[in-house]
């Protein structure tokens, strides 16, 4: 200090300063968190620090077990303490919930199950080709199914597959087999060795695509395959009348069918239980049975080459 009459220009009238090096910090200055003693109460940021949470998997949120008081957070420490399985990145507030899983975003709710196969196929809840559960009505009762994730982009559910061996089908309507169609449950999808109904309409699947085709062994699709679009309604409107769609894009093989679409010129009569209907004029039978495809024509314009062949139906 120095005395004089008047006040030397950078000395003040007081020594109460506790770090003249800090010009925050003073007697009766504001505490922040800066590791100093800006109030000169001989504590370093009193009341000032934040609270942060240890986060075991670095997803941004900890739980309420290890903390540390401090101005910034530690590495892996968080301000947020919600997390509800630190061990696993992906499960946290707020994070994607694919269907058909366990709680992801930690509000103690399971996400539904998955729909469809189209359903598990856009949530990345697949590992290829199989069987899997999902909720087609979404009111809780799972139906194991079998999904093709390979046809065309995959998100394909199987509805109907025919028994692996075949009759000599001539031109007969259908094979005077029952509990076959889209209104039909029949075998076991997990059983092979005899034909498969789902009964898509019990079921209620939602769908606007239909892949038909032959198959080589268990649900392999074979030389040739095609593809219908049809509306959402498919199934209950179509009931007991036809559905035109004319000519079927070709997913599989170098078959197309004539321009008219042949024997798959239309599709409907969705209440049968002894085919899948397929056929060339306002009429009804015809299409895959239990027994093989019955399409009359052992040609591709109009029978595709499908007539007598094993085959399955695949909706998404």
């Amino acid at each position: 200090g120095v005395e004089a009459c008047a006040q030397p220009a950078g000395f003040v009238g007081n020594a109460d300063d506790c770090d003249d090096g800090c010009a925050d910090c003073h007697d009766g200055g504001t505490e922040v968190c800066d590791g100093l003693d800006n109030d000169c109460d001989h504590l370093v940021d009193e009341g000032v620090k934040q609270t942060f949470w240890f986060d075991h998997d670095d997803d941004g949120y900890g739980q309420d077990v290890v903390s540390v008081e401090a101005c910034e957070a530690p590495p892996h420490f968080v301000a947020d303490a919600t997390d509800c399985d630190d061990e696993d990145a992906v499960v946290h507030p707020g994070a994607y919930e694919p269907c058909g899983q366990a709680d992801r975003d930690c509000d103690g709710v399971d996400p539904a199950w998955c729909e469809s196969c189209l359903d598990l196929l856009d949530n990345g809840e697949h590992s290829g080709s199989g069987l899997y559960p999902i909720d087609p009505s979404g009111s809780g009762s799972i139906t194991s199914v079998w999904c093709d994730m390979s046809l065309d982009g995959g998100g394909w559910t199987l509805v109907g597959r025919s028994d692996p061996i075949t009759s000599n089908p001539g031109c007969a309507g259908t094979d005077s087999g029952t509990s076959f169609g889209w209104g039909a449950s029949r075998g076991a999808v997990s059983d092979d060795s005899v034909r498969y109904s789902l009964n898509a309409k019990a079921l209620g699947l939602v769908f606007n695509e239909v892949a038909f085709g032959s198959y080589t062994v268990g649900k392999t699709w074979g030389a040739n395959v095609y593809l219908h679009t049809v509306s959402g309604s498919f199934l209950t409107s179509y009931a007991a009348t036809h559905y035109v769609v004319g000519q079927p894009e070709v997913l599989v093989g170098s078959c197309t069918p004539n321009a008219s679409g042949g024997m798959f010129r239309y599709i409907g009569f969705t209440n049968n239980t002894d085919s899948f209907h397929l056929r060339d004029v306002d009429g009804n039978g015809f299409g895959l049975t239990g027994g093989g495809f019955r399409t009359c024509y052992n040609d591709c314009g109009l029978g595709g080459n499908l007539n007598g062949q094993r085959g399955m139906v695949m909706v998404r």
